[in-house]
């Protein structure tokens, strides 16, 4: 006689952890996946309703389109100086004020 092997209920909870997981990643990738596919549409099906979830048909002239016919190298070098400026002001006021949270005796010090 054959018996039954029902799942513990460490297995359950396991499989709902797996399934929570799974439906977080689905929903944290999906704008990725919005933007490669609008990326790849035409113009005159970017904003279709309802939306089209595959693009029909695929145009990838828009990347060619963005290297040969936009300033990329502009925007970019643009972003790197305003990420890099940014970047080494932060550290300079972290480090200050670490030091000074480090250094100085002052009310509610332990709080920081």
């Amino acid at each position: 006689m054959r018996t039954k092997k029902h799942m513990s209920a460490r297995q359950k909870e396991n499989v709902t952890k797996y399934v929570i997981m799974a439906i977080v990643s689905l929903l944290v990738l999906f704008p990725y996946y919005w933007m490669v596919c609008t990326s790849l549409k035409t113009p005159s099906k970017i904003f279709v309703t309802p939306p089209q979830w595959w693009p029909d048909p695929v145009k990838w002239a828009n990347y060619t389109d963005l290297f040969t016919r936009s300033h990329l190298g502009t925007y970019l070098w643009n972003s790197f100086k305003v990420a890099s400026l940014t970047t080494v002001g932060t550290v300079a006021v972290a480090a200050l004020a670490a030091y000074g949270l480090a250094k100085i005796r002052f009310p509610g010090r332990n709080f920081f």
